[in-house]
C-alpha cells in the first residue's frame, strides 16, 4: 500500500467482482432439465486469517429409485474437506455432508466448487472464500443489484460497492484495481475503478457475447 500525501489517494489491489461468472452459472444450472440434488446454490464464506469455518450441505435424492452419489471439493486442494465422500441415499431422502475450510495463511479470493455425482447427473456448488489480511485498514462491502442478477452473456452486471476507512483518515476517494476470474483461476476482466471512502459506488460491468 502507498499513500500519496498530495493526492491522498490509496493505491491498492482488491478483488471485486468475483461473482460475475456465478449469475452466467446459476442460469446455465437451474436451466438444465431433470433433478437437483442440493438446494443450495452458492457457498460464499469469510474465512478467519489462518483459521477455519464449517457449513453443512444437504444432499437430497428427488428421484423414484436410491442412489448412490460421490462428492468432493474441485479446485480447492489443502482448503476445503467434508466428511463423506461416498455414501447412498434412498429416494426422497437426503443426506446431510459437513464441510470445513481451513488451512489458508494468505489473504485472497480462493475459488472452486462442490461436485454433486449421482447417477449419470454432476452438480456443481460454486465456492468462494474471502481471506482478508488482518493489517487491512478499509472495509469492503460488496452487494450485487437486483435488476441485475438475471443476466446472460452479452449483458450487463451491476454491483454495489462500499469502502469505509477503519482509521478514520481524511481520505475521500481511492484507486481500486479489480479482478473477474473463472473458478479455474483465470482472470477474464481487469480493470480500474475510483471508490468513494464511506460511500457507495455503482459498478457496472458488460458481459461479454463469447463468455458460455
Amino acid at each position: 500500500m502507498v499513500v500519496s500525501k498530495k493526492s491522498k489517494e490509496i493505491f491498492f489491489g482488491i478483488v471485486l467482482v468475483i461473482v460475475l461468472l456465478l449469475i452466467v452459472f446459476f442460469a446455465l444450472r437451474f436451466g438444465s432439465n431433470g433433478p437437483v440434488f442440493s438446494k443450495t446454490s452458492l457457498i460464499k464464506m469469510n474465512l478467519p486469517f489462518d483459521g477455519e469455518i464449517g457449513n453443512t450441505i444437504r444432499v437430497s435424492n428427488p428421484t423414484d429409485e436410491g442412489l448412490d452419489f460421490k462428492v468432493f471439493f474441485s479446485g480447492l486442494d489443502g482448503i476445503a474437506f467434508s466428511d463423506q465422500s461416498e455414501f447412498y441415499v434412498r429416494s426422497s431422502e437426503y443426506e446431510e455432508v459437513n464441510v470445513v475450510f481451513k488451512g489458508v495463511s494468505e489473504p485472497g479470493v480462493y475459488l472452486g466448487s462442490f461436485v454433486i455425482q449421482g447417477d449419470s447427473r454432476v452438480e456443481k456448488i460454486p465456492v468462494i472464500l474471502g481471506v482478508e489480511d488482518p493489517t487491512n485498514s478499509f472495509a469492503i462491502v460488496h452487494e450485487s443489484i437486483p435488476k441485475y442478477e438475471n443476466i446472460q452473456p452479452g449483458e450487463k452486471f451491476g454491483l454495489e460497492v462500499k469502502i469505509f476507512d477503519l482509521l478514520s483518515r481524511d481520505i475521500s476517494s481511492i484507486n481500486s484495481e479489480y479482478f473477474v476470474k473463472n473458478f479455474e483461476g483465470e482472470t477474464l476482466i481487469q480493470g480500474n475503478s475510483n471508490l468513494a471512502v464511506g460511500g457507495s459506488t455503482t459498478e457496472i460491468i458488460d458481459i461479454p457475447e463469447s463468455w458460455e
